[in-house]
């Protein structure tokens, strides 16, 4: 008899079975490794030097954003700030209202990049995988994870890997519209 709240003996096999058959697929397999690969490396520079000016900056609208929500500016910047789009800012100011307790203003606001980077790295392999196959996807992924420039502005605290990630996501929903006939006529 099997007593409530416990799994049987054929629901532990049917999970072990699926858990095989998951780790079977090499696609998924190389894709984890990417992208471990990919965040490992993000987020070990991301913490390997101090702030730059430019960071530091963003650093101080992170904090004072709660303040002012709809005015992402500092008072003796002049709106200077307000050039840049606001996603980012929002961003790290979200992640230090969560994080910056826990583990610090400086840790909460310098996580948002290597997440983002990270986030573009498996964005890349979708767009690939469904534009040609998975093992485009899967180049595509590996050369974004290693690209030099990609992978700086994901260790830094600047907007580019932000703007990777929205830029692959975007081309990726482009072409589910595009495939989708209720949208391509």
């Amino acid at each position: 008899p099997v007593h409530r709240g416990t799994m049987s003996d054929m629901d532990i096999d049917d999970l072990k079975h699926k858990l095989v058959e998951t780790f079977q697929n090499r696609y998924l397999l190389v894709l984890l490794g990417i992208v471990a690969f990919s965040a490992f490396i993000r987020f070990k520079y991301a913490f390997f030097e101090g702030m730059w000016v430019d960071e530091s900056v963003h650093g101080r609208l992170a904090k004072e954003l709660p303040q002012h929500l709809l005015e992402y500016t500092l008072p003796e910047m002049r709106g200077e700030i307000t050039k840049v789009p606001p996603v980012y800012t929002y961003l790290i100011a979200f992640s230090n209202m969560i994080f910056g307790r826990i583990l610090g203003t400086d840790t909460a606001i310098r996580i948002v990049s290597p997440i983002m980077g990270t986030l573009s790295v498996i964005s890349t392999y979708f767009l690939g995988r469904e534009i040609l196959n998975k093992r485009t996807g899967l180049i595509a992924a590996a050369l974004v994870s290693v690209n030099g420039i990609l992978w700086f502005l994901s260790e830094r605290i600047l907007i580019g890997s932000t703007l990777t990630f929205f830029f692959t996501t975007s081309l990726l929903a482009f072409y589910y519209g595009l495939q989708d006939k209720k949208y391509s006529e």
